[in-house]
């Protein structure tokens, strides 16, 4: 087995036999605009845009206070979104006593129904299982465009991890931390 024919060079031509296909895609790449594909500190590596790129130690350490804010903004969001599903299911069971109340169902395994809980005296809604609360458009929206919207920041984070910067990581993952320790009990039950 001959391990030299399999060879390829930085500039995209191979010495292989395998159709024109080699290992490193056929790009055309010089040594300065490769990512380092393993997990370093230096300052050398496009964060997000190609225009920012911290060249220097201040600049470095402004991206890592950034990225650690950014972090935390994720987890303030996420305990927002949280929050707000824990709004939406209330008024959900709200709605839910007035209608059964009105039920006029015959069929007492179709119909909600109406009990009393002996610990806090309120009215607790049970129906039949698969209960979906009802459809407000404004709900949907707001909930929609909080998913899309956290989608996109833990997307933009996954880009910052793919740099493979230490320093950068490790920011991401303090400010993850931290804003969890803020954030953390916010709506769960």
């Amino acid at each position: 087995m001959n391990m030299s024919s399999g060879s390829s060079s930085m500039n995209g031509t191979s010495s292989s036999g395998m159709g024109g296909m080699d290992g490193s895609g056929s790009m055309n790449m010089t040594m300065s605009d490769s990512m380092e594909m393993f997990f370093h500190f230096a300052p050398i590596d496009h964060l997000l845009f190609k225009a920012w790129q911290p060249s220097s130690a201040g600049a470095l350490g402004g991206a890592c206070v950034g990225i650690f804010v950014f972090a935390i903004l994720e987890r303030f969001l996420a305990a927002w979104y949280r929050y707000k599903e824990a709004q939406w299911r209330i008024a959900a069971g709200n709605a839910l006593v007035a209608v059964a109340q009105d039920c006029p169902c015959d069929d007492p395994k179709q119909s909600p129904s109406l009990t009393e809980d002996a610990a806090s005296g309120n009215r607790v809604t049970t129906g039949p299982r698969g209960l979906i609360a009802p459809f407000v458009l404004s709900r949907e929206l707001a909930r929609g465009g909080l998913m899309a919207f956290h989608s996109l920041i833990s997307y933009v984070l996954m880009l910052i991890v793919m740099t493979f910067n230490a320093g950068f990581i490790l920011s991401l993952v303090i400010g993850l931390g931290v804003g969890e320790f803020l954030t953390g009990r916010v709506a769960r039950v």
